[in-house]
């Protein structure tokens, strides 16, 4: 959303590049803010609950941005933020207790909706600002998402997080014995290696959607139109994954998407430094978003189905540690691109963070508690 409005809102408020830095910054260190704070009111609040309340901060967040001072919408960038980092982890997190058993094919469904968000708000927000009615949107927006949060507040949901499984062979008191065990080290090492996981994943699909078009214009012929559909295609990509994974998990789990998803993001990542043409280079975009398309939503669900029932309490810092990646790489390729003064160089950094991933995808699988107490 603030992509699209950037440029609006800057005239509203005649607002130079460092304070409209300073707006985004806002809801991303405010998103890492509301992520932790999940972690701890897990312990007396309904995740339903905070998710409610998320929504209610996003939408007041976003009344804030037809304000026609600078102050109110820095303010409300900032609530919005806090409200994204509740709704994120609460989100999924009902998305999983509602299908035990079948968390990463859930999860994949909800992501499957955000990717369509992603993918329809800023043709929206085009056609709101060709016809003058910029202003109005984040009125709009924020209204629709009240009213969302009063629906989400009116719903009973139940409570249906699956009953641990006792390793074969052990009685009632040694799998009570075994789930102690499990929140110690070897849950914080599996809650560690999830982290890295989501830190790298987010930050190389930010940069991907972020940098992709300037580096289309910098490195090859293409027009700028032609520069501005990356965007699209890449999460044209990831939407059209997500929904190809939907019928396959079922059939080779969570571990083999994972593994696939993020060794083809990481060929389409490297793939995209090579060609010249502006058509090789947004097929290999869309290439590495097909591969990371699934990765997020199995990633978390692979966390919660080996995590156990502790896990949950630790969700806010998995997803505090992808927003803080989403802020990282990006800010480090354009750091690396003004003083190099080669874009394609700094672009280097996404493949190395899609191998990363791979690797923390294979650390995740060694270090699953239940894998560590067998």
């Amino acid at each position: 959303m603030y992509g699209p409005l950037l440029p609006s809102l800057s005239e509203r408020w005649g607002m130079r590049d460092g304070r409209a830095g300073m707006l985004i910054g806002a809801v991303f260190l405010c998103a890492v803010m509301g992520a932790l704070a999940v972690t701890l009111l897990l312990r007396r609040y309904r995740g339903w609950s905070l998710m409610v309340w998320g929504f209610v901060m996003v939408g007041l967040g976003a009344l804030g941005l037809s304000s026609s001072q600078w102050l109110a919408g820095f303010l409300g960038s900032g609530m919005l933020g806090f409200g994204l980092g509740l709704v994120n982890p609460t989100a999924n997190l009902a998305a999983a207790e509602m299908s035990p058993g079948r968390t990463g094919s859930a999860l994949t469904m909800l992501n499957v909706f955000f990717g369509v968000g992603a993918m329809t708000a800023p043709p929206a927000i085009g056609y709101c600002i060709e016809h003058g009615w910029s202003d109005w949107f984040p009125s709009v927006f924020g209204a629709l998402t009240l009213g969302g949060a009063l629906l989400a507040s009116r719903l009973q949901v139940e409570k249906q997080t699956e009953a641990p499984r006792l390793p074969a062979g052990a009685t009632h008191g040694e799998a009570a014995d075994n789930s102690d065990a499990l929140t110690r080290p070897s849950l914080i090492r599996f809650t560690m290696a999830s982290m890295l996981l989501l830190f790298l994943y987010v930050g190389v699909e930010v940069s991907l959607g972020g940098w992709s078009t300037t580096y289309l214009l910098r490195a090859t012929d293409a027009s700028a139109m032609l520069a501005a559909s990356a965007p699209s295609a890449f999460w044209g990509a990831i939407l059209l994954s997500r929904l190809i994974t939907i019928g396959i998990l079922p059939r080779v789990g969570m571990m083999a998407v994972l593994l696939v998803g993020s060794a083809l993001s990481l060929v389409g990542s490297a793939w995209l430094l090579g060609p010249d043409s502006p058509l090789m280079v947004l097929v290999a975009v869309a290439v590495a978003g097909i591969g990371l398309g699934p990765v997020f939503p199995n990633g978390v669900g692979y966390f919660l189905e080996h995590g156990g029932r502790a896990a949950t309490r630790l969700t806010g810092l998995v997803f505090a540690s992808g927003s803080v990646g989403g802020a990282v790489l990006p800010m480090l390729i354009g750091q690396v691109s003004e003083r190099s003064g080669n874009l394609s160089l700094a672009m280097a950094m996404i493949p190395c963070g899609a191998a990363l991933m791979l690797a923390a995808v294979g650390l995740a699988a060694w270090l699953r508690p239940d894998r560590q107490a067998a």
